[in-house]
Parts: structure tokens; C-alpha cells; sequence
């Protein structure tokens, strides 16, 4: 039976935030209760964790608990940390969820029940479900908006001197831009960046990182990272001046404040004006002579609205001065500079998945082109050759059980993974069918219609596809193309001249069911039909000039002297084009099938 182990106690060092009952499946309700006297707790089977659950279905470091404020009280939140087991509420796994009396968390074997409030009313849930963690706006004593639910309370310190800046302070910092890049967690980060504001290098009494809606400035503005205290400090929530995060959003860059009179700036202060990083700050001073530095660190726009990330200080009045506003600046560039690596990582490890799926869809979609295809009575040629890593072309030749020959090209519209699914749908009803069309119960026109019905209701209704398919009587030469909105086949006469075969008359696949029709088609012997997309006659030059249909038979008919093989006539083709082409960016997919008839 698992239970909470050794570690299984009150958090020493501060005010009780609130109290928590882990209880296990065997249990039967009863469970071990801990009070919560730290903001962010570890809760997990290793030993060093905060709160321990000796259970083997709890990952070693499994969750994390935040506690965030809100009016003066506070919520607490569950963070899964990618355990093996999730964390889960009303049955169904999140990656983050608020715990509540009302609304149980379940880790592994354990469920936690948050009982009550705090002894000091800063804990418990006190929340209804699904509110937002804000600060909002209040009037002190003297009419002017803070932030917060009572204040920070700070207290004069006149008879300490002014911090004096120093390289030390560099160094600190900069060693703390340096350990970003080892916290993998978003929240930790926050976290660290706010912890780092209230070291003793840094003279801030509080810190927090908050979310203000730059389109909206009297919406409250969202906790993002918890309220951080300097050491042995009572953890309460910073006043937020309603004119400095304004300064701030109209400004995009840090801002300072002080609620005494401007004449008393500190050396090294910058004067109030337009330009300046000074502004008001409508705290009553008697309660506290302070001041309050903002500095952005990351902005965007979700369904909410535009808004902007604020780390958010409340220092003693001596910190007062640009010197001190630059180190907090300093610090937000950094916590930048470490979020930028992190999502290039991210990047970085989307990117090489994408490339390792990309890569395997074309292997698989290499391995349904026939690569040296060989039918009686044809030489067979291919050419495909997506324009990204897998494409939007389909082409295929077999032979079929009465003895004839079907031949398949098809362009699907668009490019990439998607047209690639398609084509995979068009070779799987393709190959199908060709049983039936072996043993004549299905007509070319059935099964293409029977393709065409697949494709009109399994694709999107922006998708469709072109094709023209041939059956031929190796013995004879008869048989019969039917193409569907596709560019027309080619026929190169035994002399080398290229014509066009009709196009026919049908519309494209996958827009509409519709009966289709097939032209008859006579091959002699040394006569060879070619297929091919549209990624070879829509070829544009350096000048932006297509080759188009005209153009193609053109460059087909210059390598398709008598004597020339049809491997010959493929790599001679393909030779032209790219010169055709140049350095001119290739925007399509290119496909080829050469079909040359031989001699009975």
C-alpha cells in the first residue's frame, strides 16, 4: 500500500497558504494531511520531493503545486511535469488544472483534496471554477489606484544608505541569463526570473511577472508567475499602479515610479517629460516611501486580446534611479534572450520531426512508383520527382490478368503532405480494382467513376485531382484513354513527331460524380504514348516565362529521334527542362510516364 512517506510534512518558512489531504485508492477517505507554506512545491515519489507520494504509479517528480494570489487571498494550481501517469480531473488528463475544495486532482494512485482556507486567509480555493487569476484595481486612502489586496506594506528605510551599483551586479545577472537555458520549464523560468529580482543583490522587496491588455487598460491585469517576497518577508501582492503599466504599454520600454515628490529624485534619477522612464505614481507615501520598476518580456495576442508580459518590482525608495531601471532592463533582455533559445529549440525539435515524418511519407510514397517497371510488350519509362520532400503526383503501369496493359497518371491538387494522402487514396482504389479489370467486369470508366465517388466524399471540398489512365492490347495496339481534366497525352510517331491525342471531354476527380468517357486509342509497334503533370508544361524560366503545352511538345519532339531509346527520351527530356528552367525556383511536382508499344 503506497502513503505519503517521510517527507510527508508542513513546509517550514512561512505563512500557511493552505492544507492538502493526499489520499490513496486504499485509503477508503482518509488519507494524511500537509500544510502548504511555500508557493511552488514539488510533489512527486523521489525522496527530496516537497510533498511525497510513495506510490509506484507517481512519476518521481510528477506534478508541480503553485500558489498564485487573487484578492487577497489565493488559488492553487496543479502543473503536471510530464509524468508517466498525468494528472487528471473529472477524468480527463491536463497539463494544468486549479485544485479546489470542490474539485478533487488525481495523481496516480492518489487523489489531493484541498480542505478549507488557510489559517491566515491566504489559502484555500475561495475561487469559483474557471476565474482568472488577477490583480485588480483598488483606491487606497488617499482616492489613488493600487494593485492588490492590501497593500505590500513596506516600510520606510531611511536610515539605510542607497545601493551602490557595482560589477558584481553584472556578473549576478548574467549568471542568471546563463542558468535559463538549463530550466526546461516555462513556469520556472517566470519563477526564476521573479526569485532573481528579490536576491539581496538586487535591493527588491517584491516581484512578479503579470499580463496587461494593451488594448484594454481597464481590465485587471492577470498573474502570469506567483508574487515573490525578499527573503523573510511576509508573501503578499505588490501595489500595481494603474499609470505605470499605461506608461509602460504606450512606452514598450521599462519604466520607473516613485510615490514621492520628483524634486526628491535620487542621483541618478531621470527627470519626468515624454521621453522619459519616470512616471506617476499614485501610492499614498505616507504609507511607504517606494519604488516601482516595470519592464517588458514578451508580448502577442491570443483570443483575449493583444497583450504584453510585465516583470513587475516594488523596491525601497534608495533603488530609485536610471542605474538600477537599466539592471532591471538588463535582466528582462535576458530572461528574452533565454525564451528566444528555447523556442528555437522547440523549433529546432519540431522541425528535425517534421523532417523525420517527411522523410519516411517518401519513402513510402517512392515505394508505390514502379522503379524499372517491366509489362510484355512495352518499354516502360518513369520519371517523378516532387517538388518537396513528398508530392502531389501519382503514377503507375502493370500488367493485367487478361494480358493487357493499364497505365495510371494522376495530379492531385496542391502540394506536400496533404496531396500525398491522396495520392496514397488514389493508388489504394487503383489497385483495387484492377482485379475486376483483369478479368473484364469492370470497365476503365467504372473504376475511374468508382475512384471519383471515393475521392467526393473522403476529401476536403477545395481538393481534386487530374488523371488520364489507358488500357492497351500489347498484341494488337487497341485500346482506350480516358482523361479527366488532365494535360493531353502525347504520341511520338516513328519518325520522331510528337502530336497531342484528344483531350476528351470529362471534368476533374473529387468536384462532382458524374459518368465518365474513354476515347480509343490504336498504337503501332515503335509508337510511344507519353503521360505527364502539369509541373513540366507549366515550368516557368528565369523570365518568368512558361514553357505550356506547346512548348513541351516542342521539347519532346527534339529528343525523340528514331534511334533514341525511351530511357534516352526520359533523361533527354528531363535534361531539357532543367535547362529550360535555369535557376528559376521549380513551383510543382514532375511527373513523366513514357509508354513505347514494341514489335510483335
Amino acid at each position: 500500500m503506497g502513503g505519503m512517506g517521510d517527507r510527508s510534512r508542513d513546509i517550514d518558512g512561512g505563512p500557511v497558504l493552505g492544507r492538502l489531504r493526499a489520499e490513496h485508492r486504499s485509503d477508503s477517505g482518509r488519507g494524511e494531511v500537509v500544510e502548504l507554506r511555500e508557493r511552488v512545491l514539488v510533489v512527486g515519489r523521489s525522496g527530496d520531493a516537497d510533498v511525497r507520494l510513495d506510490d509506484p504509479t507517481v512519476s518521481r517528480r510528477h506534478a508541480e503545486l503553485h500558489w498564485e494570489p487573487y484578492e487577497g487571498r489565493g488559488i492553487w494550481r496543479v502543473v503536471d511535469l510530464n509524468s508517466a501517469n498525468g494528472v487528471w480531473v473529472k477524468d480527463k488528463q491536463v497539463d494544468e488544472a486549479e485544485l479546489r475544495a470542490d474539485q478533487p486532482v488525481r495523481l496516480g494512485a492518489f487523489t489531493l483534496h484541498l480542505l478549507g482556507e488557510a489559517s491566515d486567509g491566504l489559502g484555500g480555493s475561495g475561487v469559483e471554477a474557471g476565474v482568472e487569476s488577477t490583480l485588480v484595481w483598488r483606491e487606497d486612502a488617499g482616492g489613488a489606484r493600487t494593485g492588490g489586496g492590501g497593500g505590500v506594506g513596506v516600510a520606510s528605510l531611511d536610515e539605510l544608505s542607497a545601493p551602490v551599483l557595482e560589477a558584481r551586479h553584472i556578473r549576478f545577472l548574467l549568471d542568471f541569463g546563463q542558468s535559463l537555458i538549463e530550466i526546461e520549464q516555462a513556469a520556472a523560468r517566470r519563477a526564476a526570473l521573479c526569485e532573481v529580482m528579490v536576491k539581496s543583490e538586487m535591493h527588491c522587496r517584491c516581484a512578479t511577472m503579470i499580463r496587461v491588455w494593451v488594448d484594454q487598460p481597464e481590465r485587471p491585469p492577470r498573474v502570469v508567475s506567483p508574487s515573490v517576497t525578499r527573503k523573510g518577508e511576509a508573501l503578499e501582492e505588490p501595489h500595481v499602479s494603474r499609470s505605470v503599466l499605461g506608461a509602460l504599454v504606450a512606452r514598450r520600454q521599462p519604466v520607473m515610479a516613485t510615490n514621492e515628490p520628483t524634486g526628491e529624485l535620487p542621483e541618478g534619477a531621470i527627470e519626468a517629460g515624454d521621453d522619459s522612464s519616470w512616471a506617476e505614481l499614485s501610492i499614498n507615501a505616507e504609507q511607504a516611501a517606494i519604488t516601482v520598476m516595470a519592464a517588458p518580456v514578451g508580448e502577442g495576442q491570443d483570443a483575449a486580446g493583444a497583450w504584453l508580459d510585465v516583470v513587475y518590482v516594488v523596491a525601497t525608495r534608495e533603488v530609485g534611479s536610471s542605474a538600477w531601471l537599466t539592471l532591471l532592463e538588463l535582466a528582462a533582455r535576458l530572461y528574452k534572450e533565454g525564451e528566444s533559445a528555447w523556442a528555437l529549440r522547440a523549433a529546432a525539435i519540431e522541425r528535425a520531426a517534421i523532417e523525420r515524418e517527411q522523410a519516411q511519407a517518401s519513402y513510402i510514397q517512392r515505394g508505390l512508383v514502379p522503379e524499372a517497371p517491366e509489362v510484355d510488350g512495352f518499354e516502360v519509362g518513369v520519371w517523378f520527382d516532387p517538388c518537396l520532400a513528398v508530392g502531389g503526383d501519382y503514377v503507375d503501369v502493370m500488367g493485367l490478368a487478361d494480358g493487357r496493359v493499364l497505365a495510371v497518371l494522376a495530379d492531385v491538387a496542391g502540394k506536400g503532405l496533404h496531396a500525398a494522402l491522396v495520392t496514397a487514396a488514389v493508388h489504394a482504389v487503383v489497385h483495387a480494382g484492377v482485379g475486376e479489370l483483369g478479368e473484364r467486369t469492370l470497365s476503365l470508366t467504372g473504376l475511374l467513376e468508382r475512384l471519383n465517388r471515393h475521392l467526393c466524399e473522403f476529401t476536403p471540398d477545395d481538393s481534386f485531382v487530374t488523371l488520364v489512365a489507358a488500357v492497351l492490347d500489347p498484341a494488337t495496339g487497341q485500346g482506350e484513354v480516358c482523361n479527366a481534366g488532365h494535360p493531353p497525352v502525347m504520341l511520338i510517331g516513328h519518325d520522331g513527331s510528337v502530336s497531342e491525342l484528344d483531350s476528351g471531354v470529362n471534368l476533374v476527380l473529387g468536384c462532382l460524380p458524374t459518368e465518365l468517357v474513354s476515347e480509343p486509342v490504336s498504337l503501332e509497334a515503335g509508337q510511344t504514348l507519353v503521360f505527364y503533370s502539369d509541373g513540366l508544361n507549366e515550368s516557368v524560366n528565369e523570365s518568368k516565362r512558361m514553357l505550356e503545352i506547346e512548348g513541351l511538345r516542342e521539347m519532346l519532339e527534339g529528343v525523340s529521334q528514331a534511334e533514341v531509346s525511351v530511357s534516352g527520351r526520359v533523361s533527354g527530356l528531363r535534361s531539357a527542362l532543367g535547362a529550360y528552367q535555369g535557376t528559376a525556383a521549380r513551383a510543382d511536382d514532375e511527373t513523366a510516364l513514357f509508354l513505347c508499344r514494341l514489335g510483335v
